[in-house]
């Protein structure tokens, strides 16, 4: 009965040094490693565009030509932007599905 005892509690004791190793490395290194990776660069292409609006109206040129290379300018951007969010969600979801699968695996 001893030995039994002293194997659940083994087994209770690596579930959660499982469960703690899942959450550290989501924490120090999932979470930085998306910053690095996709939110630095959207935050970049996003003060790309509001500096080249900002440049743009002080231009002393009729406004439609602004507008057309303000709006030429925002379309590449958003393609970028999209390309990389879409990336994000996809890095997201795919940590979601690993986290999701390890719990249930830890709960049989």
């Amino acid at each position: 009965m001893a030995i039994l005892d002293g194997i659940i509690l083994f087994l209770i004791k690596l579930g959660l040094i499982v469960i703690t190793f899942i959450y550290i490395v989501r924490l120090f290194i999932i979470i930085p490693y998306i910053w690095w990776t996709y939110d630095r660069e959207i935050i970049k292409l996003k003060a790309e565009l509001d500096n080249f609006r900002k440049k743009e109206k002080t231009r002393h040129a009729p406004q439609p030509i602004i507008d057309a290379r303000v709006n030429h300018k925002a379309r590449n951007i958003d393609e970028q932007l999209e390309i990389l969010e879409t990336k994000r969600r996809l890095l997201l979801d795919r940590v979601n599905l690993f986290l999701s699968i390890s719990s249930i695996h830890g709960r049989n």
